[in-house]
């Protein structure tokens, strides 16, 4: 029962995601984080924040495995490009993109593989997910949602995958009480 519920409650907050609280620190995050020509969002289920990449690229591209979530994007956002693709290994040529966004994947899919392709596809690699722990009554309400993913996420040594693959970070900075974005640029190139 709390497994559908919970499904139910997510569906619906993606398509209403524009108009929630954290739509507009993640659209702050994501249009403070530079100016790209090609940029790419790993994991963009159904385009939310993905519309919000396409205000600071000239070419927008989002992956998702799940092909109802592509189609509903596509329909949604004609000026961006989504492909059903999987996000640990998309298919792209290496160094296609200028940055490569992960927006509240993360916690959802911790794999480092998906980091290994963000790597591979562009110098700059964004990651917007959750603070750990999350406070107030949203966090209360991640918390419900979320679960043990947010355990999950916190226990991933990010920066140290970064660095295997030859990423540095450049910031890692709290929005609100509940959001965090860290910058990793490529070392090497």
């Amino acid at each position: 029962m709390i497994s559908s519920v919970k499904r139910i409650i997510l569906s619906y907050i993606e398509y209403i995601f524009e108009y929630l609280p954290m739509a507009g620190l993640i659209h702050e995050m994501i249009i403070t984080s530079g100016k790209y020509n090609r940029a790419i969002e790993l994991g963009c289920a159904i385009g939310g924040s993905t519309k919000f990449i396409s205000e600071v690229a000239n070419e927008t591209v989002g992956v998702d495995l799940d092909e109802e979530r592509i189609k509903i994007a596509g329909d949604r956002f004609r000026n961006i490009t989504f492909e059903v693709k999987n996000a640990s290994s998309t298919g792209f040529p290496g160094g296609s993109f200028d940055v490569a966004f992960l927006i509240m994947m993360l916690h959802e899919i911790p794999d480092p593989l998906i980091i290994k392709e963000a790597c591979r596809l562009a110098n700059k690699v964004v990651v917007i997910d959750y603070n750990y722990p999350v406070r107030g009554i949203w966090g209360i309400f991640f918390r419900f949602l979320e679960g043990n993913k947010l355990e999950q996420l916190e226990s991933m040594d990010m920066e140290k995958i970064f660095n295997l693959n030859k990423f540095n970070l450049k910031e890692k900075k709290v929005y609100g009480d509940n959001f965090r974005r860290w910058i990793f640029v490529n070392s090497a190139r």
